[in-house]
């Protein structure tokens, strides 16, 4: 036995060794605290009566000697007396205490006859178990030991699963911003130049053409209104995978979003003698709350795909009732149908149902857009097909029934016609858009219809024609080089003090986008392509 101003160490070796915990070759460590020698020499006999002799087994006689010993050394187990002098075994479990909260050793609390409740205040603490000394023997002490060791090493495993979990869902969370970063930053990127090509086709619509001239324009309009629709069934597809899938309610009137989605399909029908049908049931009301994009999409789907698979006949769209505030859309065909095999992996991504060499092959995202978007909008989606007879795809969406709304609360639908020319004055718009036929096509646009535009590539310049021209409303793009749309509108209502509507130009709708728009002193987001009689409209409404 040795001794120092620390405490006393006692070491007894012996042949062979004691191992622990799984693992091989190590000597287990004890650390007896205890200002008793007697209470000391009796732990310490029952140790090594029942971990043999080849254990280390350090003393000390208070906490504070116990502290300095820690200092240099790590235990196994440390069997602590609560009762001292000045001091408590409860201020030794404190200072032990690390900050995550745990302790660095298995500890086993000593008590006196009749100091459980003392005992279990240490167990609160921290403490793994207690045995009162008066009970002590070998049997139960090796009992309590051994209980003690299981537990911190279970409390050691168990932290650091957390902690590893902890790590997984901090990588995970960055991996799920980039997702949404790259599926907000696609999105722009591919329906940008789209946007571009259908304001560039609108212009050209408006131009002196022959009867060839306009068909080819609108025949290149349905086109460029199908690649549109399947960049966003690519894009839709990146979200659901990036579990960002988003719906945005808004108040819409039901029968003109049914013809104005079927309006470029009726150029795809009409190019295959097809008769292409839309009926509305008389008591279902025209006004409705729900994400009018969405639902758009799913029929361009729907019907692009009964034009695509039936070679003659009609295909007939219709809206009906449902339960409580559901309706029902159906899209029935007369094509060649499903067969039972292909129904049951049809709605799978990139899945194509077996079809004859006449019918072109498709993406094989629609119908697993389809059914990503109805369940979205807390929808059902119904398949009934007969090989040879056609098919019929019926969804269900809750869409509340409302009034209608006032020209504020929907200035896409209230309708601007020259017969009131007073409703509608001179505006001058600032139009900050680094793309530059977009920007091109918008300015043409509304200077057709007397609005006085300036632009700006960027936020910067935004800024600078915002000191030297009265402005009425900023279109203002998000994504621009130097300063973006999101900082423009922050210096615009922090540092210049201005509270002139600004909208949000944008390819992509994400809620989360949105939600930063609003956040930085945005009005409303428009989402590309907006056409020019949309953007007339909300812009004669807007300071209607």
């Amino acid at each position: 036995m040795s001794c120092n101003s620390t405490g006393m160490r006692l070491t007894l070796a012996a042949p062979g060794h004691l191992t622990t915990s799984g693992e091989d070759n190590k000597q287990m460590k004890f650390l007896i605290v205890d200002d008793s020698y007697d209470d000391r020499l009796v732990t310490r006999r029952y140790l090594n009566q029942e971990f043999g002799n080849d254990i280390e087994i350090d003393q000390a006689r208070s906490p504070e000697e116990a502290l300095e010993l820690l200092q240099d050394n790590q235990f196994d187990c440390i069997l602590l007396d609560l009762h001292y002098g000045s001091s408590t075994g409860y201020t030794l479990i404190e200072s032990l205490k690390t900050q995550s909260g745990e302790l660095p050793s298995a500890v086993v609390v000593m008590t006196g006859s009749g100091s459980e409740e003392a005992a279990v205040s240490s167990l609160k603490l921290g403490a793994h178990d207690y045995i009162t000394k008066s009970h002590l023997n070998g049997a139960v002490l090796r009992k309590v030991v051994d209980y003690a060791l299981n537990c911190f090493n279970l409390r050691k495993e168990l932290r650091a699963r957390q902690e590893e979990l902890e790590r997984i869902n901090r990588e995970l969370s960055h991996k799920d911003k980039l997702k949404t970063n790259f599926v907000a930053s696609a999105s722009h990127e591919l329906r940008t130049p789209v946007a571009a090509m259908l304001g560039l086709l609108e212009m050209l619509q408006d131009t002196d053409l022959d009867a060839h001239q306009r068909q080819l324009v609108t025949d290149l309009m349905a086109c460029s209104d199908s690649l549109l629709l399947t960049v966003d069934d690519i894009i839709d597809l990146a979200r659901v995978e990036a579990g960002i899938m988003e719906t945005r309610p808004y108040p819409f009137h039901l029968i003109d979003e049914l013809q104005e989605s079927l309006r470029p399909l009726r150029v795809l029908a009409r190019d295959k003698d097809l008769d292409l049908e839309s009926v509305v049931d008389p008591t279902v009301g025209p006004w409705r709350m729900g994400d009018r994009r969405r639902i758009r999409q799913i029929l361009n789907n729907l019907v692009g795909n009964a034009i695509k698979y039936t070679t003659s006949g009609r295909i007939v769209v219709r809206i009906d009732p449902g339960e409580g505030e559901n309706l029902v859309f159906s899209v029935t065909d007369t094509g060649m149908g499903i067969s039972d095999e292909d129904q049951a992996r049809i709605f799978e991504p990139f899945y194509q149902a077996e079809t004859t060499e006449s019918v072109s092959k498709s993406s094989g995202l629609g119908l697993s857009t389809c059914l990503n978007l109805i369940d979205a909008l807390s929808g059902k989606l119904e398949l009934d097909s007969t090989v040879g007879v056609g098919s019929v795809f019926r969804f269900s969406i809750p869409l509340p029934e409302i009034p209608a709304p006032s020209s504020k609360e929907n200035c896409r639908k209230v309708k601007f016609t020259e017969d009131n020319p007073s409703s509608k004055r001179a505006l001058n718009v600032l139009l900050a858009e680094d793309n530059q036929i977009i920007s091109n096509v918008l300015q043409a646009q509304l200077e057709d219809r007397d609005y006085s535009v300036f632009l700006a590539p960027d936020g910067a310049r935004a800024l600078d024609v915002l000191k030297s021209e009265k402005i009425d409303v900023i279109l203002m793009d998000c994504q621009m080089p130097n300063i973006d749309g999101y900082e423009a509108t922050r210096i615009i209502r922090e540092e210049l003090k201005l509270t002139l509507p600004i909208i949000a130009l944008t390819a992509d709708a994400f809620q989360s986008q949105r939600d930063r728009c609003l956040e930085c002193g945005m009005n409303d987001i428009l989402v590309k392509p907006v056409s020019a009689k949309e953007l007339d409209i909300y812009l004669s409404n807007l300071f209607r």
